[in-house]
């Protein structure tokens, strides 16, 4: 799992991906952008428009998948909710 905001995603978050692939050798990483964070105030961009910036980790890493979890729950997003789902 690798979550963030992503408003947007940049070069450091493709470099701490990069890092992880090659150190645990994954066999998938799910990208989960955050839907409303608890301990920020939301950003100006959708959460839709933030899902389509996070395709640019499948360069990265052919077996990335977006996972929409955090983008369609109402409220804030915990983490602990989503590995509960």
């Amino acid at each position: 799992m690798f979550g963030g905001t992503f408003d947007p995603p940049h070069n450091g978050h493709v470099t701490l991906l990069e890092n992880a692939v090659r150190a645990v050798k994954p066999d998938k990483v799910l990208v989960i952008p955050t839907g409303v964070p608890p301990h920020k105030n939301g950003g100006n961009t959708p959460a839709a428009v933030r899902l389509e910036m996070c395709r640019c980790f499948m360069s990265v890493f052919s077996k990335v998948q977006l996972d929409e979890t955090e983008i369609h729950r109402a409220g804030k997003s915990y983490t602990v909710d989503t590995l509960l789902d």
